[in-house]
C-alpha cells in the first residue's frame, strides 16, 4: 500500500478571482471531541463564513468580508453563480438552525427541523434544500431530534420547512449508536436523495417530490459498527460512494431501481504503513468533475487524503493514501478539480494540492492565516455544478 509523504453583515467577495481563481467559503467545526490538542477561542469569529480565495497555482488568500451567522456554521452549501443570483445556506448546529442569504435576502435563520444540521445540499432542481439533523451528543442514548427534512427555496433565498423524517433506532457501539445519527442528506438524480444514518448504519433513500416533500423508499443497512457518513454520486454513471467514519472504508454501490443499492465493494482509507488505523476516524469524500478519482479524508491518529481511481464497473482502486493537516474534516475541489483543498480542524489550517490526471497529488501550498476560518471543517463556492467543472 503507497503513501506519499509531501513536501514542499453579508458580503460577496467578488471573483478578483476572475477565471484564474475561485472565492472558497468556509465554515468551522469548532473542536473535534477527540482532539485534545485543539484550543477553543473565542465565539465571536466561530459564527462566521469567511471567504478564501484559491487560484490555479495552488495559493491561498484569506481575503475578504466575512458573512456573520449567529451560529457556528458546520456546514455550507450553494446553489446559482454567485451571491447576486443564487443562494448560500449554512448548517448551524450548535443552535439547531438553518442560516440563508443571496438573491437580495441579508440573511435569515430558520429552525432546522430537528437537532444539530450538520449537512445541507439543494436539489438538482434548485427548488428544495435538504438537511440532515445529526442529534448530539455522539453518545446519546435517544434519537429524538435525528431528522432528515426538506425546506422549500423562494426567490430571495429564504426557506420554508415542508418535511420532517424522524429517525429512530441504534446500532452496535453504545459510545457513538446509542440513537439515531442522520450525518449526511445527499440530492442524487431522478429526484431521489440519499440519508446516511451513522448512528443506526443504514442508508434511506428518499424520493424528493416536486413539491419537496419526502417518501421513504428504501433502507440499507451496512456493516454493524462502520457508521455511514458522507456519499458521492459519480456524475454520469448509476454508482455511488459512502465513506464511513468508524468503519473507516470507502463503501461502492450500484444504484438498482426505486433507490435500492447493491454494494459491490469495500474500501479501507487506514494506511497501513501508519499502524492499523487505532484511533483515527474518517470524515469526508469527493468525486472528480469526470468521475474517474474519488478522494477520502481519515483523521486522528492517521490524518491523509486516501485516492482511489474509479474502475468501469463502478468498483475502485487504490491510488495511494498522502498526508493531510490534522483532523482533515472537510475538503473540496475547485477550479474544475485541478485543485483540492483541504482544511486541517485541530490547528486552523488548510493546505492544498494539485490533482493529477492519475490521482496523484501535489502539495501547492500550505496556510494558517488568521483570517481563516477557526477549526475550518467545510468549504463551498459558486462554480457550477456541472460534470465539465466541480464536484463539492
Amino acid at each position: 500500500m503507497m503513501r506519499t509523504l509531501l513536501t514542499a453583515s453579508v458580503g460577496c467577495v467578488a471573483a478578483t478571482a476572475a477565471s484564474h481563481s475561485v472565492v472558497a467559503y468556509m465554515g468551522t467545526g469548532n473542536c473535534d471531541g477527540e482532539d485534545h490538542t485543539c484550543v477553543e477561542g473565542p465565539a465571536g469569529p466561530e459564527q462566521m463564513i469567511q471567504p478564501l480565495i484559491v487560484s490555479t497555482d495552488g495559493k491561498l488568500v484569506a481575503e475578504g468580508k466575512a458573512i456573520r451567522t449567529t451560529g457556528a456554521p458546520a456546514w455550507i452549501t450553494t446553489t446559482g453563480h454567485s451571491m447576486d443570483d443564487g443562494c448560500l445556506f449554512a448548517t448551524l448546529a450548535n443552535i439547531s438552525m438553518i442560516f440563508s442569504t443571496g438573491s437580495g435576502n441579508p440573511g435569515q435563520i430558520v429552525p432546522s427541523g430537528g437537532a444539530a444540521p450538520v449537512y445541507a445540499q439543494v436539489t438538482n432542481n434548485g427548488r428544495t434544500l435538504l438537511v440532515a439533523n445529526y442529534h448530539g451528543p455522539d453518545n446519546s442514548k435517544t434519537s429524538v431530534g435525528a431528522s432528515a427534512a426538506s425546506f422549500e427555496i423562494g426567490s430571495k433565498c429564504e426557506l420554508k420547512l415542508v418535511d420532517v423524517k424522524n429517525h429512530t433506532g441504534s446500532s452496535i457501539n453504545p459510545d457513538r449508536q446509542g440513537g439515531a445519527h442522520v450525518h449526511s442528506f445527499v440530492p442524487v438524480r431522478d429526484g431521489l436523495a440519499y440519508a446516511c444514518d451513522l448512528g443506526m448504519d443504514q442508508i434511506f433513500t428518499y424520493a424528493v417530490g416536486a413539491d419537496s416533500k419526502l417518501t421513504e423508499l428504501h433502507r440499507t443497512s451496512v456493516e454493524a459498527g462502520f457508521g455511514p457518513r458522507h456519499l458521492v454520486q459519480h456524475p454520469s454513471q448509476p454508482y455511488v460512494y459512502v465513506v464511513t467514519e468508524m468503519g473507516r472504508s470507502v463503501l461502492a454501490y450500484k444504484q438498482q431501481d426505486k433507490g435500492v443499492l447493491e454494494l459491490l465493494q469495500t474500501n479501507s482509507v487506514v494506511d497501513t504503513t501508519l499502524g492499523n488505523g487505532t484511533g483515527s476516524k474518517a470524515a469526508e469524500i469527493a468525486i472528480s468533475p469526470d468521475g474517474s478519482l474519488v478522494f477520502a479524508t481519515n483523521r486522528g491518529s492517521q490524518n491523509t487524503v486516501t485516492v482511489f481511481n474509479t474502475l468501469a464497473n463502478g468498483k475502485l482502486s487504490r491510488k495511494g493514501s498522502f498526508e493531510a493537516p490534522a483532523f482533515p474534516r472537510g475538503m473540496a475541489l475547485v477550479l474544475g478539480g485541478k485543485i483540492l483543498v483541504v482544511g486541517g480542524q485541530s490547528q486552523t489550517e488548510v493546505w492544498s494540492y494539485f490533482v493529477g490526471k492519475d490521482g496523484d497529488l501535489r502539495l501547492a501550498s500550505k496556510t494558517k492565516d488568521a483570517k481563516l476560518a477557526p477549526h475550518v471543517s467545510t468549504f463551498a463556492t459558486f462554480e457550477p455544478y456541472s460534470p465539465e467543472t466541480v464536484v463539492v
